[in-house]
């Protein structure tokens, strides 16, 4: 009896296997991936993954939304508080450009912008940045100094010679149309600019043409053998 109980106990410690199979693991692990592939995966991406990359596209496109429309708000806070003049005068301005081709260049004045000459003529067309939009000085006199004006400062342009960078001002002065009528270079590289435009006239500056205009009529008038003359303002 006391045999067969040994070999009982030797057939026992025979068939023990450890909780710890490596063989088991890896035949478990295949199984569950090839579950994985064949049912659950395919699921999870038809369902699961497309709504969560759905998700987010459309949380990326309401982020570029809020992006521009945080730049429009910028850009329109921004141009509200532009200095237009007194009376915003010079509102109508923004994002306009007056060219004219004066003394063999083409200058391109944009106010709240830049100023830009260009070459004329044939052959390599050379351009230049003569400034960037700076600020509005008011009633800046004249060279003359018989009158004054409102005038923009452009600075920061291209560098002249390699050294001095270039810029602008560009004087308002009254009259009928929006027009560069002239521009001359002060010192080097530094040019001056004549813009004349109705959002300079005041009624001060009317009534000056006015008197100016009679002015000069009645020493026409005062000439012998001249014929009338009458202008309109």
């Amino acid at each position: 009896e006391g045999a067969d109980e040994g070999e009982m106990e030797e057939d026992d410690d025979s068939q023990y296997e450890p909780a710890w199979n490596p063989k088991r693991e890896d035949t478990i692990s295949t199984i569950l991936a090839t579950i994985w592939d064949s049912t659950i995966g395919p699921i999870y991406d038809q369902f699961f993954k497309t709504a969560f990359d759905q998700a987010s596209d459309r949380l990326e496109k309401a982020k570029a939304t809020v992006r521009e429309h945080l730049a429009k708000i910028k850009e329109v806070k921004e141009h509200m508080e532009r200095p237009y003049g007194l009376s915003n005068q010079y509102y109508f301005m923004y994002g306009q450009c007056f060219i004219a081709e004066l003394s063999g260049y083409e200058y391109t004045v944009c106010p709240y912008d830049k100023v830009e000459q260009k070459e004329l003529g044939k052959g390599r067309k050379r351009s230049f940045l003569l400034g960037k939009f700076q600020a509005w000085n008011w009633a800046i006199a004249d060279p003359s100094g018989q009158a004054q004006h409102d005038s923009m400062l452009f600075s920061g342009g291209d560098r002249c010679d390699g050294s001095v960078p270039r810029g602008a001002r560009v004087y308002m002065t009254c009259g009928q149309f929006n027009q560069v009528v002239s521009v001359v270079e002060t010192s080097k590289c530094q040019y001056q600019f004549t813009l004349v435009t109705p959002a300079d006239c005041t009624v001060k500056t009317v009534d000056a043409l006015r008197k100016a205009v009679e002015e000069k009529e009645a020493a026409i008038r005062a000439i012998p053998d001249m014929p009338a003359v009458h202008a309109e303002l």
